[in-house]
């Protein structure tokens, strides 16, 4: 309540307005006042606080008083059961009244959550601050976020991802929470999956013939229901791999059709996801016998990312987890009833993408993400990765959040209008046509990722076919022209991290197309153009790199480490990044290049075996390593 307080008092002050702040005891009663969080005026007005529930919060007008009021309960679950990160954050407590705070600023005062960290809010002249003499109204929102380390973080609970403290949550997995190597290795082989012939105990996988197998799994589920979690998450574990005993073969049934001869297909045979359906199913049938109430959220995800065949309903204490959600996944499950619902786990962001800290997203692709996710009642998100670049991609990240948050209340040009404003503010005009441009060629993004990265495993085409010179130029131009005209203090320093961020993006792009330039025309100039462009990039990441984490600007990969950097997350370690250019730079190999070499080959005047003599009258010319690889 007092963060509610603070910013509440921060945002009054925003449009010159004294706000005082003081207990309910020490109010003067006879002057009309906001009353945050449980008290007495509230209750007096009539808000029952017995019967909030998660992330519930009411505004009521009450005489001559303002009521906001949410639910603000402890965490649910003993911090001695909660992960070491998620304890040290002081766990996941229900931050209802501050949940209500930036709702109602929001709506009433002008005040726009744009990214995380110092800068992050946004404040417009709001000089009247109008409410209703008759609003009373009380909204239920739903923890759509399974993010622990997001838990109290204010953009997320004002964008509509409020953490959701009942859920466990493994990013989709939860088998090998049950049994690993390290609890059973030793003890229990029989649990593991059968392999080549042997029990594979080092791996995480599973004999699921194996009633104790299952027992385990099922046991350690109550244990996470009576430790106080209201829905556990159930997955295999990722990268699935089956167990091939004869009893797994046979399982439920159901075999696979292929050989394990044919191991790809083998590994990916539909009967594996089947049994899993039907072992999960077996498990949510005992669990609501006995724990009524308690959920399960089953994740559809490799070998069970399509619907079961074998029965066509799940019990309702089932939530079915979409991964990679489009509207023709979920067309899939519309034969199948599932009376809980849906989830969904999204990869929208994230440095397993080729683009790694750049930006990845066109704003049509947020409008369809949104537009699925809302059509099909979903209301719960676990995102696998988590944006990076807020200052050149914010904008698309603040669309998406603010649709989820309040679905049909905004557009998606609304919302990214929105952003413009509230973040450039004097610079709006040339930021709006940055993000024009930029977005325009990002449509061809999921082509460029498709054809540049996963088929032809060549992360610079990726690259080079969104970003082309004729785009950095123009992009560079629209930047500079809004880093002449903006004043605001706050647009300034977001300006400042959307410059760094595209210096970042560039100092790729302009490495990427010199090296292209050198493999067109390979001469010792060309060469040493693409040496100076890693060279320099290499310099300017280590310095941003040693930087201080508190440097006044936006949260952003600025904070990884180089090493990090210099691989943009992790997929670009390829030449010409991965040049070792002190090397290049020491060793024979520039300077040899940048010399005008000929080598003339006369041609011989009848054959010539290994021990001729006219081996000994050619002349001696140094093969180097080619392009700085090892040789």
């Amino acid at each position: 309540v007092k963060d509610a307080a603070d910013l509440l008092q921060r945002a009054f002050a925003e449009n010159d307005i004294a706000l005082t702040v003081a207990t309910e005891p020490a109010a003067q009663g006879n002057k009309p006042g906001i009353y945050l969080g449980h008290t007495k005026v509230a209750a007096a007005s009539g808000v029952d606080f017995a019967k909030m529930e998660g992330w519930t919060y009411t505004f009521r007008v009450a005489g001559r008083n303002l009521i906001i009021a949410g639910n603000d309960q402890p965490d649910p679950i003993p911090l001695d059961r909660r992960r070491k990160r998620e304890a040290r954050l002081g766990g996941i407590p229900f931050l209802g009244t501050l949940k209500a705070t930036t709702e109602f600023l929001y709506a009433y005062a002008g005040v726009r959550f744009l990214s995380p960290g110092e800068h992050g809010i946004g404040f417009l002249p709001t000089p009247v601050i109008f409410v209703p003499d008759d609003l009373d109204t009380t909204t239920r929102t739903y923890g759509k976020n399974v993010e622990i380390s997001r838990s109290k973080d204010i953009y997320a609970i004002a964008n509509g991802l409020e953490p959701s403290p009942g859920i466990v949550s493994n990013y989709g997995h939860y088998h090998h929470t049950v049994i690993s190597a390290e609890t059973h290795g030793q003890t229990n082989p029989e649990y593991f999956a059968l392999r080549g012939g042997h029990r594979d105990t080092r791996g995480r996988h599973l004999c699921f013939s194996n009633a104790t197998v299952r027992d385990l799994i099922y046991k350690k589920i109550l244990e996470d229901c009576d430790t106080g979690y209201d829905t556990i998450e159930l997955g295999q574990n990722d990268g699935f791999v089956p167990c091939s005993c004869d009893a797994c073969h046979g399982l439920y049934g159901v075999e696979p059709t292929h050989s394990p001869t044919d191991l790809r297909s083998y590994l990916q045979d539909s009967a594996w996801g089947e049994k899993i359906w039907i072992m999960h199913r077996d498990i949510a049938l005992r669990l609501k016998r006995d724990r009524p109430g308690k959920k399960l959220m089953m994740t559809a995800y490799s070998v069970t990312r399509h619907p079961p065949e074998t029965f066509s309903a799940f019990p309702d204490n089932v939530l079915i987890q979409i991964t990679h959600p489009t509207r023709e996944s979920l067309k899939e499950w519309e034969s199948v009833d599932v009376p809980g619902g849906f989830s969904a786990y999204t990869y929208t962001w994230g440095t397993f993408h080729v683009t790694g800290f750049t930006p990845i997203r066109a704003g049509t692709y947020i409008k369809e993400l949104t537009n699925t996710l809302v059509d099909n009642r979903v209301r719960l998100i676990q995102n696998n990765g988590k944006p990076f670049a807020y200052g050149i991609e914010g904008i698309n990240v603040y669309a998406f959040m603010r649709t989820m948050n309040a679905p049909g209340a905004k557009s998606l040009d609304e919302l990214r209008e929105e952003y413009i404003e509230a973040a450039y503010r004097e610079a709006a005009g040339p930021m709006r046509s940055f993000y024009r441009k930029l977005h325009q060629r990002l449509e061809f993004m999921p082509e460029a990722m498709e054809y540049g990265y996963r088929r032809n495993r060549d992360p610079l085409l990726a690259f080079s076919s969104i970003y082309t010179p004729v785009l950095i130029n123009a992009l560079e131009n629209q930047l500079s022209a809004a880093e002449r005209v903006v004043k605001s203090p706050r647009a300034r320093k977001r300006l400042e991290a959307t410059r760094l961020e595209f210096d970042y993006l560039r100092r790729i792009v302009d490495t990427i197309h010199l090296y292209y330039a050198y493999l067109t025309k390979p001469n010792g100039a060309s060469l040493a153009l693409a040496v100076d462009a890693v060279e320099e990039r290499n310099s300017w990441l280590t310095n941003l790199a040693k930087g201080k984490r508190k440097t006044g600007k936006l949260p952003s990969f600025s904070y990884r480490g180089v090493a990090q950097l210099k691989t943009n997350g992790r997929r670009l370690g390829v030449e010409p990044f991965s040049w070792n250019v002190d090397d290049m730079r020491t060793g024979s190999f520039l300077k040899q290049a940048l010399e005008s070499k000929r080598l003339a080959v006369k041609r011989a005047t009848r054959a010539v075996d290994i021990s001729a003599d006219a081996w000994n009258k050619v002349p001696v010319h140094r093969l180097d390593k080619n392009r700085g690889e090892t040789a």
